[in-house]
């Protein structure tokens, strides 16, 4: 992108607040969409393994884009972009790794929220956990 567009997205973005707000809350709407915009970019001037880096931040709510993910994973492989895939099994590793560096017992706690109902006793699972005040 040219120099005048950037300013241009950044003067268009900056007044939103709600964006602020809503990444502060926990939702990731902004955030995938960020994600969305960059794989998409990356994939057209053929910076695969960035693409698929990019593609990796949909793991956080992965139903919403199964179809987009399924659709640019089909034409990397058609396209023979295996780079592509190589980063987004990266960007997913990288994820679950510093999920599972950060709380050792998030997988186990999964696995039992989905055999028992823990919905009283459960933690609060989104993002916005940081922003809460309580």
């Amino acid at each position: 992108l040219s120099r005048e567009r950037k300013v241009l997205a950044t003067v268009i973005a900056a007044p939103f607040g709600f964006f602020y707000y809503a990444l502060l809350w926990g939702a990731p709407g902004g955030l995938l969409l960020l994600g969305l915009t960059c794989s998409i970019l990356f994939a057209q001037r053929e910076r695969h393994f960035c693409s698929g880096l990019a593609l990796s931040v949909f793991s956080i709510k992965p139903h919403l884009f199964i179809p987009f993910a399924l659709g640019l994973s089909l034409w990397g492989l058609r396209r023979r972009a295996w780079y592509l895939l190589g980063g987004a099994l990266t960007g997913l590793s990288v994820m679950i790794g510093g999920a599972l560096l950060l709380r050792p017992t998030s997988f186990g706690d999964w696995v039992t929220s989905q055999s028992v109902n823990l919905a009283l006793s459960i933690e609060n699972a989104s993002l916005g956990s940081f922003g809460s005040v309580s």
